[in-house]
Parts: C-alpha cells; structure tokens; sequence
C-alpha cells in the first residue's frame, strides 16, 4: 500500500461551478493497482473494467470514506497532466471524475 497524503493526484472532490473546480483534500488517501473480481466502472473514461484486469483503486476519507476506481491508462495520463500543468495550490487539481474538464481549463 502506498500512503498518498501530500499527493497531488489524490482524493480531490470536486465540484464544478461556472467552469471553476472548487476541490476538497482528504485527511488520508490510499493508492493501489488491484485486479477486478467484477465488472466497474472508471471515473474518468466511464468505460468498463472488465474481470481480472488491472486498475488503479484510490481509497480516501473526505466527510466519510469515497473510492475511486481508475484504468492504469487514466491514471498515468492524471499524473502527466500535473506535471504538465501544475497547479498553484493542491486544490486547484483535477478531481476524481473531471479530469477532461480540468485539462480544457488548463489550456485555455
């Protein structure tokens, strides 16, 4: 298990107002690759996880305990995207969910 608590990548909620990402850091997130016993959703795609494929699970507590499930492919194209774009305080990140809309605000 890999403790992500200074991470820009993990746990921000979000919620979108007039094209401004309003995010909330979790007191503790947690990053693991895990194999798929059953079919998922992604929250960045939308597509399906299909059984006994490898994707990325962020577990965290905000107001009460959230997952987010990821494909690999999602979740390198997150860690590009803030390197690209890094944001000036760790809120300013893309939330789980909005990663297009975030990256369509960074390039404007």
């Amino acid at each position: 298990m890999l403790w992500d608590d200074d991470c820009n990548v993990c746990g921000m909620r979000c919620q979108t107002e007039r094209s401004v990402m309003n995010c909330e850091m979790p007191k503790v997130c947690i990053r693991k690759e895990v194999r798929a016993r059953k079919t998922h959703v992604r929250c960045e795609c939308r597509k399906q996880i299909v059984i006994k494929s490898i994707y990325v699970r962020y577990s965290g507590i905000w107001d009460k305990p959230e997952t987010f499930k990821l494909c690999v492919r999602c979740d390198k194209l997150k860690d590009l995207a803030l390197k690209k774009y890094q944001p000036y305080f760790e809120e300013e990140g893309p939330g789980f969910g909005f990663l297009r809309e975030w990256l369509r605000e960074c390039r404007r």
